[in-house]
C-alpha cells in the first residue's frame, strides 16, 4: 500500500461451494474492498484471526464444520470477537436455528440466491462502519501518543529544573512558552499560571483567575474527587498519575481535560504544579464510537447488541427487587411484498417509518426499544406486568397503523400495520431472560397466524389471545 493511501477493508467469503464464492465476490466488486475468499472452516478461522476483517459472509451448511461453529471459533480468537458475521443459508432460517446463528455472534441473515443490492448495500455499511472505528483508533493512538510526549515533557522540565536550578523567573518563562494549560497553587489558591490556562478558562485577564484554586472550576460531579486529588498530592509528594475532570469555564461553557499533578518548590513554599490537557474532542469521538456500537445504522434506535445487554442487566436488577419484566416482539405484516413490489429502498423507508411510530408509543425514558432483526422490533419494559405490557402493545399497533407509507409511485399512500407478541413475568435469580424473549416470540408468531395486525401474549409453554383488547380496540 503507498504511503498516505487509505487501507482497504477487508471482507472474508466462507463457502464449500466455489461457484457461491464467485458469485458473492462478483456482486460486491464494485466496492474498493480486499476479497478474502475459502472453501474450508479451519482456514476461515485462520484468516480471520491473521486479517483485521470489516465482515465475514458465512455459509451455514458446510460439510465437518456448519457456519455456526466456524462464527464461535472467529469469536473465540483473541481480538476478534466483534468482528460482525452475516449468515448465508439456502433456506428459510426457523426461529431455533435464527436463534442459534443470533447467539453464536451473528448480526443479520441473508437467504440464497443473494439479492445483489442488499448484500452490498450490508458490505458498504459494515465497511465504513470498519473505516470510522480505523479512524478514532488512529486518533485515539495519536491522543496517547501526544499524552506521553507531555508526560515525558514534563519529567524532562522537573529534571532540569531540579539539575540547573533554575530561577522562578526562567521558570516562569518557560512554562508560559508551552502549549499546554499550567498552573501552580500553593495553599489551595493559584500563585501562577500560564496563557494557555487563561485560554482554557476562557479568561482575558489574570485578575479573573487571580487567588482562585484551579479545583473551583472543577464541575459539581467530579469537583470532590479533584480535590482529593490535589490534596493527597500535597500531602504525599511526587508526581501522580493522570485524573480526568470536567471544568466549567468563566462563560459557563464545560471542557473535559487530564490533570497530572506533582509537587514542587515555589518560593521557599510546597506547592502542586497541575498540567492540563483538554480532551474534550478525545471523549465526543468516544461517546460517537459507543453511539455506532450500540444503534441500528438504518433505524437509528437500538441494535439487537445492546438490546441483549440491556434485557440481561435489567433481568438481574429486577430479579434482585422482586420486580415484573416485560418484552414485547412486533413484526411488520407483509414487508417481503414491500421490498418484493416497490423495492428496499422504499422498504428501508417503511423500517424507519414504523421506527419512528414505535418510538412514539413508549413514554418512559427506561424502556428500550430496539431494532431485533430484519423487520422484526423488540421492546424492553422495566416495572411492567402483563396487563401493562399489553397496553403498549396496543398503543404500538395503533400507532403503525396511523402511518402511511408512500411508495413512490404516484398511488395513495400504503397502509402499514404490525403484528405483536407481548410477555411478561416477575423475574427470579434462577430464571432466564432467554425464556422472556422466546415466549413474547409465540404470541408474535401466533398474531401472525391469527391474521397479523393483532396482539397475543405469550407465556412459557402456552400462548393465548388478548381477545378483550382487541375487541375495544378494533370497534374504537
Amino acid at each position: 500500500m503507498v504511503m498516505g493511501e487509505p487501507e482497504k477493508q477487508k471482507i472474508l467469503l466462507v463457502d464449500d461451494q466455489k461457484m457461491n464464492l464467485l458469485l458473492h465476490a462478483g456482486m460486491l466488486k464494485d466496492l474498493d474492498v480486499e476479497i478474502l475468499e475459502t472453501t474450508h472452516a479451519a482456514e476461515a478461522i485462520e484468516l480471520a484471526a491473521s486479517h483485521d476483517l470489516a465482515l465475514v459472509l458465512l455459509d451455514v451448511q458446510m460439510p465437518k464444520m456448519d457456519g455456526f461453529e466456524v462464527a464461535r471459533q472467529i469469536q473465540a480468537v483473541e481480538g476478534r470477537r466483534e468482528i460482525p458475521i452475516i449468515f448465508i443459508t439456502g433456506a428459510s432460517a426457523n426461529p431455533a436455528e435464527v436463534f442459534e446463528g443470533y447467539a453464536a455472534g451473528a448480526v443479520d441473515y441473508l437467504v440464497k440466491p443473494v439479492e445483489p443490492v442488499i448484500l452490498r448495500s450490508k458490505a458498504k455499511f459494515f465497511c465504513e462502519l470498519k473505516r470510522r472505528e480505523m479512524v478514532i483508533r488512529r486518533q485515539a493512538e495519536e491522543i496517547q501518543r501526544k499524552n506521553r510526549a507531555l508526560e515525558r515533557e514534563i519529567a524532562e522540565r522537573h529534571q532540569v529544573e531540579e539539575e540547573r536550578q533554575e530561577s522562578e523567573v526562567r521558570y516562569r518563562t518557560f512554562v508560559e512558552l508551552c502549549p499546554d494549560a499550567i498552573a501552580v497553587q500553593t495553599g489551595g489558591r493559584m500563585v501562577y499560571f500560564n496563557t494557555s490556562l487563561m485560554r482554557l478558562l476562557g479568561a482575558s485577564e489574570r485578575d479573573e483567575l487571580a487567588g482562585r484554586g484551579i479545583e473551583s472550576f472543577a464541575s459539581p460531579g467530579c469537583k470532590a474527587s479533584f480535590m482529593e486529588h490535589l490534596h493527597r498530592v500535597e500531602r504525599q509528594g511526587g508526581t501522580w498519575d493522570a485524573v480526568e475532570a470536567s471544568l466549567v469555564r468563566l462563560d459557563g461553557g464545560v471542557v473535559d481535560v487530564e490533570a497530572r499533578c506533582g509537587c514542587m518548590l515555589i518560593e521557599g513554599e510546597m506547592g502542586v504544579q497541575v498540567a492540563l490537557q483538554d480532551v474534550t474532542e478525545r471523549k465526543r469521538l468516544e461517546k460517537e464510537l459507543r453511539r455506532m456500537t450500540i444503534h441500528d445504522g438504518l433505524t437509528g434506535v437500538a441494535n439487537r447488541r445492546h438490546f441483549d445487554e440491556v434485557l440481561e442487566r435489567e433481568w438481574r436488577r429486577a430479579a434482585r427487587n422482586g420486580e415484573w419484566l416485560a418484552v414485547i416482539m412486533a413484526d411488520i405484516d407483509h414487508f417481503k411484498q414491500y421490498n418484493d413490489q416497490y423495492g428496499h429502498l422504499v422498504g428501508d423507508d417503511c423500517l424507519c417509518m414504523v421506527a419512528k411510530a414505535l418510538e412514539r408509543s413508549i413514554h418512559r425514558s427506561g424502556d428500550l426499544l430496539a431494532r431485533y432483526g430484519g423487520e422484526e422490533f423488540a421492546v424492553v419494559l422495566t416495572g411492567t406486568d402483563t396487563t401493562g405490557a399489553v397496553a403498549v402493545a396496543e398503543r404500538m399497533r395503533r400507532e403503525t397503523m396511523v402511518d402511511r407509507l408512500d411508495t413512490g409511485t404516484g398511488a395513495p399512500p400504503r397502509g402499514v400495520s404490525i403484528s405483536v407478541g407481548v410477555a411478561a413475568i416477575k423475574a427470579s435469580p434462577d430464571g432466564n431472560p432467554g425464556d422472556l424473549v422466546a415466549a413474547a416470540d409465540r404470541g408474535l408468531y401466533a398474531a401472525k397466524a391469527a391474521g397479523r395486525n393483532c396482539v397475543f401474549i405469550g407465556t412459557v409453554g402456552e400462548t393465548t389471545t388478548v381477545k378483550a383488547v382487541l375487541q375495544e380496540a378494533r370497534g374504537a
